[in-house]
């Protein structure tokens, strides 16, 4: 007779990390799971995406196991690009031979596959061909990302015969929308080219529409 659930605990599931941030990317689930003296049967995880009605998702994959009936590590690898965007729940469900069925054990995460909005200059970023007397170009670049944030911008200087000449990175912690305003100083007489990226803080990139 057997009346104990199988032994799973949320600190059993080894990954993935609580509240991770995945993007374009394989997830695995791994947790182990011990139950005497009927030895499991099932172990299912189940994915919950409860964002909004409309872009809810709920599925569920069926666990492989690596070891014995009665204690083992159970394991499935998930491809993030067939989940859409959001914050999921993934509930881990095992059921031994006599029917007992665990549930409790969850873990919290966050899919991103999204690059961020739009990159775009502002004023007084200076305008495309516009001749200029000074020695330096000014920017302003607006970008943003809902979702997992902002994790830095970066500002390109060309020129016509040595591409890349420059570049000046800001960081930020998880910023959804944040402007970013400097120059690039000390330039010789020539024809110069910006333009700028925004990665979000699971590194998806997106660049302006427009160089200038």
């Amino acid at each position: 007779l057997d009346r104990l659930t199988p032994r799973i605990y949320s600190a059993n599931i080894s990954s993935p990390s609580s509240f991770g941030n995945y993007s374009k990317d394989l997830l695995t689930i791994n947790v182990s799971i011990f139950d005497w003296p009927s030895g499991i049967h099932q172990v299912l995880f189940n994915f919950t995406n409860g964002t909004s009605m409309l872009l809810q998702q709920n599925l569920t994959y069926t666990a492989t196991r690596i070891g014995n009936a009665t204690r083992a590590d159970y394991n499935y690898t998930v491809n993030t690009t067939d989940l859409r965007d959001g914050n999921y729940s993934i509930f881990v469900f095992a059921n031994d031979s006599s029917g007992n069925l665990n549930n409790t054990a969850n873990r919290s995460v966050v899919i991103d596959n999204t690059i961020p909005n739009t990159v775009l200059f502002y004023a007084p970023t200076n305008g495309t061909g516009e001749n200029i007397s000074i020695s330096s170009i000014v920017y302003k670049v607006n970008a943003s990302d809902a979702l997992v944030g902002l994790g830095s911008i970066t500002v390109y200087l060309y020129n016509n015969t040595n591409g890349t000449i420059n570049s000046t990175t800001t960081t930020f912690g998880n910023s959804t929308f944040t402007p970013v305003s400097s120059n690039f100083s000390g330039l010789a007489s020539g024809i110069y080219y910006i333009n700028a990226s925004a990665n979000d803080t699971v590194y998806d990139r997106n660049w302006t529409v427009d160089t200038r």
